[in-house]
């Protein structure tokens, strides 16, 4: 309860920029303790997060899970989804975490603007910005009472704009303009 748990869940891809994240991770767990990060996923970079961890030693502030099915008990354990990745389409972990209410912090890259208003549900970072573009809006977003309020509004957003029925009705439309 008393620690703030900033959460990833995906694959672990080089693409996904894990040195970006951990980054900013140890940049906002050493400035506070109580910051936390949990790693849902298993890939060909774990081995990688874990040795930068145990160089920059902030490993005890580490909690990886690997693979899991089920991932929603383990968003709903966090206060914020970071990801930091190089590129990306419509990435459905962002739409998995915010519809748990988490805000996002996220690489301004693919259609990720499209998911995230920015300074409303979350934030949008270049990743040219590094690790205080991200770190910044972090600390500050644990700090103030905002937080709750981006809570409400990532948890709206997946509530009104991307049910199952609304989705399907838009990609109707849209395959139904593209064949005239």
């Amino acid at each position: 309860e008393e620690d703030f748990v900033i959460v990833f869940s995906g694959r672990l891809d080089p693409v996904k920029n894990f040195e970006l994240l951990l980054e900013v991770f140890a940049y906002c767990h050493k400035a506070d303790g109580t910051i936390k990060l949990l790693i849902v996923g298993d890939g060909p970079e774990r081995q990688k997060i874990e040795q930068i961890c145990m160089q920059k030693n902030i490993h005890t502030g580490l909690v990886m899970v690997g693979q899991k099915f089920e991932v929603l008990p383990y968003l709903r354990a966090g206060d914020v989804f970071l990801l930091t990745s190089f590129t990306e389409q419509m990435p459905l972990t962002i739409l998995e975490a915010m519809s748990v209410g988490l805000p996002v912090i996220a690489s301004d890259v693919g259609e990720i603007r499209q998911i995230i208003d920015d300074g409303k549900d979350g934030f949008l970072r270049n990743i040219r910005d590094g690790c205080e573009g991200f770190a910044t809006v972090l600390l500050r977003l644990k700090q103030s009472s905002d937080w709750q309020t981006m809570s409400h509004a990532a948890r709206s957003k997946i509530v009104v704009g991307f049910q199952e029925t609304i989705m399907v009705r838009c990609y109707q439309t849209l395959i139904d303009n593209l064949l005239g």
